[in-house]
């Protein structure tokens, strides 16, 4: 244990040299903060950039509360999940090119403390930089459209953060088995847009997928419950959670016995 948090705290003095503690969170804060403000201006800015006739009348709603909410994630879905896999894609590799890895490993330290403490420690600086952006989407969205409901919300931006950790810990798991850490990031987030493109054209037979987490944080933000086989979706997406951390950890060991002994 007193390994595990030595090895948690190095991983927060990189992230604080390295600026990442800084530019991930102010990046999501941005994001969070521009859905609902350009929700609010949106119709007001095409009125005056319409060119519309004389006497014309363009009406654009301003989209409900929850809808904002929604677009929020669905940002970070896109741009949010790209910053995060690159600020995790060199976790494992990057130090094991660097020499970093193996002199950590000379120490008594186990695979498993040295992956559980990099996953434990990416996991909790996205889920509060997604939480800081989040934050950022509802106060504006109470104080520009409407007020948002509490419980929806905290239950929809839980399930988010899930779907996050299945991608951080693909990008680990990749990380601990490539060399290199663009493949990493490339790996991870080709399979994200796969499995985004599979679970979106073919729900009926992908609703097993993590890939559908977002379709039911959705559903869960604007009707107030998830879709269906959402027990299944879940149930899967955790094991595959615990299976690719196991898996980082099997990986890494592996990988610094053969260097231990090539």
């Amino acid at each position: 244990m007193k390994t595990g948090w030595v090895l948690f705290r190095k991983e927060w003095l990189d992230f604080r040299r390295s600026y990442k503690a800084v530019w991930v969170p102010l990046v999501f804060l941005v994001l969070g903060i521009s859905q609902p403000v350009s929700s609010y201006l949106l119709p007001d800015l095409l009125k005056s950039a319409g060119n519309l006739p004389e006497g014309s009348i363009m009406q654009i709603p301003v989209p409900q509360p929850m809808e904002v909410m929604a677009g929020t994630l669905s940002n970070f879905s896109s741009v949010g999940l790209l910053v995060l896999v690159l600020a995790a894609m060199s976790a494992v590799a990057g130090e094991r090119t660097s020499g970093a890895a193996e002199l950590v490993m000379a120490k008594p330290v186990s695979a498993a403390a040295y992956i559980v403490s990099k996953w434990l420690a990416y996991v909790l600086l996205s889920a509060g930089s997604l939480l800081l952006g989040y934050l950022g989407a509802w106060y504006y969205t109470d104080q520009l459209i409407g007020p948002v409901d509490a419980g929806r919300a905290f239950a929809a931006f839980g399930l988010y953060a899930l779907w996050v950790s299945v991608y951080l810990s693909l990008t680990l798991l990749l990380s601990a088995g490539l060399r290199s850490a663009a493949a990493s990031a490339a790996g991870a987030l080709g399979a994200a847009a796969l499995l985004g493109i599979l679970s979106g054209s073919l729900p009926k037979w992908f609703g097993w997928s993590p890939g559908r987490l977002t379709a039911h944080v959705r559903e869960l933000l604007l009707t107030g419950a998830p879709g269906g086989s959402f027990g299944l979706c879940l149930g899967v997406s955790i094991g595959l959670l615990l299976l690719m951390t196991a898996g980082a950890v099997w990986l890494f060991r592996r990988n610094s016995y053969t260097a231990a002994n090539g």
